[in-house]
Formats: structure tokens, sequence, C-alpha cells
């Protein structure tokens, strides 16, 4: 892993179903992960969520994601959207947890873009972890990087 300093920022609510404008009722992940798993990605273990952490002044770059379900038909109506995911670990208070990226294409997500620092990781329930707190995150560099 290499990893980068980063801070905990506001996301749009939608993996997690906090969006204000209750857009997934339940949260997008819940949605989508019964696609994900057929497409071989549990994601049962994780939060259902994402910790959204913004690396700036680094922008992310997928390298060689460790999977990548394209054009993904999720909810009837909706444009079908390409996802990529990456190994991962976030690390708070001395503490490692692992994760995975979750990279929506940004050419195939219709709306709730992320800025060019901003990654999305799933994983399990981590505590005190709110918007401005400083950590790390580790991104296996053979699958994406930082700059």
């Amino acid at each position: 892993m290499e990893w980068y300093p980063g801070v905990v920022v506001v996301g749009h609510g939608v993996a997690s179903g906090r969006n204000k404008h209750d857009q997934f009722p339940g949260g997008a992940l819940a949605l989508q992960a019964p696609y994900f798993a057929a497409g071989g990605l549990d994601i049962s273990p994780y939060y259902s969520g994402t910790i959204n952490i913004d690396l700036a002044p680094r922008r992310v770059e997928l390298v060689q994601p460790h999977l990548t379900l394209p054009l993904v038909t999720w909810l009837e109506g909706y444009p079908a959207e390409t996802f990529s995911f990456v190994h991962a670990a976030i690390r708070h208070e001395d503490v490692e947890y692992p994760a995975m990226v979750f990279y929506p294409h940004p050419e195939t997500k219709p709306e709730h873009q992320q800025p060019p620092g901003v990654v999305e990781l799933m994983a399990g329930f981590i505590p005190n972890v709110v918007p401005g707190l400083h950590l790390d995150v580790g991104l296996e560099p053979a699958e994406m990087r930082a700059v």
C-alpha cells in the first residue's frame, strides 16, 4: 500500500440513502449490492455507505482496478453505470481498517460527481469518523494512485 493523508468530507448521501431528496430509499449501495455480488464482489462486510476522503491537492487515477463491472443496470429507468473497485485501507488512530475504493466511472455517472481528489471508500464500521477528521488512505499502487 501507498499511504496518503486525507480529510473526511461530506458526501452526497446517495450510497447510504441519507440524500435529502431520498432518491434511492435504503441507499444506492443496498440496491447495487446484488449486482456487485453477481459480478464477483460481496460488499456485505462493509458498512452500507461510503466514507468520502479528500486527498487534495492530489487527484486519483485508476491504474488496473481489482474489479470493473461495466454498464451495470442496477435500477429500472436509471442509466447503466460502470463501477471499479480497488483494494485500499484506512488508518485511523493507529488502527488499519481494510477498505475498498468504490469508483463509479464519471463518464457513466449521470450526477453526484466527486472532485478529482476525493475517494469513496467502503469499509466496516470505523468509530468517530466525522467530516474534518484527518486520516490516512492506503491505495494498492498497481490498482490506483494519487498523483
